[in-house]
């Protein structure tokens, strides 16, 4: 997984003494808004998408791929989780306890790895709040970020949730 590449083998081999590799099939929702949880996920294999009942409906706010991960600010710090992620196609996914995560974030590329993913959710967040959701187009917002999904199996999917 090109994200932890960089890692040396002893924080390599702390990943593998602590973490949990878990598959979710279509459709498993991974996290729930408001979950209270002490892990960050990253994807080995498959896609997950987030997203968030608003107002005017279900909000897509992000489409993952193998390497991207999620999860990571409410294992942090403790906070509940800020959105729903459901499996959008059978996935694998890497299950890292906050304890090794924060150990993990003493590797500055890890460390940079895990500030440029905030920044952008924050910006994409900034972007999204000052247009009042009708200015801007969320699949363009979405392919900041990630290709466009193949189907739209993952916005149908959150229905109900």
């Amino acid at each position: 997984m090109p994200a932890l590449s960089h890692l040396s083998r002893k924080d390599r081999q702390l990943l593998a003494a602590q973490t949990l590799v878990t598959d979710a099939p279509s459709g498993t929702v991974i996290l729930r808004k408001g979950e209270q949880s002490d892990a960050a996920y990253f994807i080995i294999s498959g896609r997950a998408v987030a997203g968030q009942d608003e107002e005017e409906g279900y909000r897509l706010l992000s489409v993952m791929q193998p390497g991207d991960f999620f999860g990571e600010i409410a294992a942090l710090t403790g906070s509940p989780r800020t959105a729903n992620v459901l499996a959008d196609e059978d996935s694998t996914l890497l299950q890292i306890p906050s304890t090794t995560l924060k150990a993990l974030t003493k590797d500055p590329a890890f460390y940079r790895l895990f500030n440029d993913k905030m920044s952008e959710r924050l910006t994409r967040s900034l972007v999204v709040g000052r247009s009042g959701m009708g200015g801007l187009n969320q699949r363009a917002l979405q392919e900041l970020r990630t290709p466009e999904p193949e189907t739209t199996t993952g916005i149908k999917a959150f229905e109900g949730i």
